[in-house]
């Protein structure tokens, strides 16, 4: 399915969706996942289906994380700890160890039978900016990343590129003809504050005057819990004519 014409997703990371129960257009699973189950919808038509890889960020429950700390190449390639999610760690995500892990994780995304990639951490720059600021002084972060997304799409070209976040690329030319969608977080709630805080009026129309430049599809995930809230933001998601998704406040992505 084209994803210019989804017009309803669903993410799960944990757990397994029902495959009966799941009428989406496009979802999102764990690339350790298989795809198969999810590629027919109930109706018998088509479903875009996109494994989750995480591209600026090595997760240490992962196969290749062994791979990882005993490859010469990617030496020092280890930043430090997310402290929100534990055992996720920020890569020099230009390192060439590094890409040669996510080019084989592709591969066997499009073995698997999956129809797209759902790339996280293509905002990676913001964080070794805040954190890691001497690095910048070596080399250009936004450029690398853009680099890196378009060695991803032309692994293999077939499977679609839906990024997430990382808005402040949509300026880059080479960066939009590299994906086909943007998985957009915490759009209207929970950006600066707390989960479930409304955004500033400001920081919502920068956010949504970037997403207009891409000219792509926008699937946006609001992180809120009861249906009032839910309805509030769905509202202003349809207003501004991208397709909505809701998970609870704890972001477990875990299909409750």
């Amino acid at each position: 399915m084209k994803l210019e014409k989804v017009k309803s997703w669903f993410y799960q990371l944990q757990g397994v969706p029902d495959p009966d129960a799941l009428v989406a257009d496009l979802l999102v699973i764990d690339i350790d996942q298989d795809p198969a189950p999810f590629l027919l919808k109930p109706d018998g038509t088509p479903r875009a289906v996109a494994a989750y890889l995480s591209i600026g960020e090595a997760e240490d429950y992962r196969s290749y994380w062994k791979l990882l700390r005993e490859r010469k190449t990617t030496s020092g390639c280890l930043l430090g700890e997310n402290p929100d999610w534990p055992g996720n760690y920020t890569v020099k995500y230009w390192d060439a160890g590094w890409q040669s892990i996510i080019m084989d994780r592709i591969r066997e995304a499009k073995a698997k039978g999956f129809t797209a990639l759902y790339l996280d951490k293509v905002d990676a720059f913001e964080d070794i900016e805040n954190k890691w600021p001497h690095l910048g002084e070596q080399i250009d972060l936004k450029e690398a990343m853009v680099n890196f997304v378009q060695l991803v799409a032309q692994c293999e070209p077939t499977l679609d590129i839906i990024m997430q976040n990382a808005e402040a690329l949509t300026d880059v030319p080479r960066l939009l003809a590299a994906i086909d969608a943007i998985g957009k977080e915490d759009l209207f709630y929970g950006a600066t504050g707390e989960t479930g805080d409304a955004n500033s009026a400001e920081d919502v129309q920068w956010t949504i005057g970037q997403l207009r430049k891409a000219r792509k599809p926008v699937f946006v995930i609001e992180y809120l819990d009861g249906a009032k809230k839910q309805a509030k933001a769905l509202k202003l998601i349809q207003a501004v004519g991208y397709v909505s998704f809701f998970d609870e406040e704890d972001r477990a992505l875990d299909g409750v």
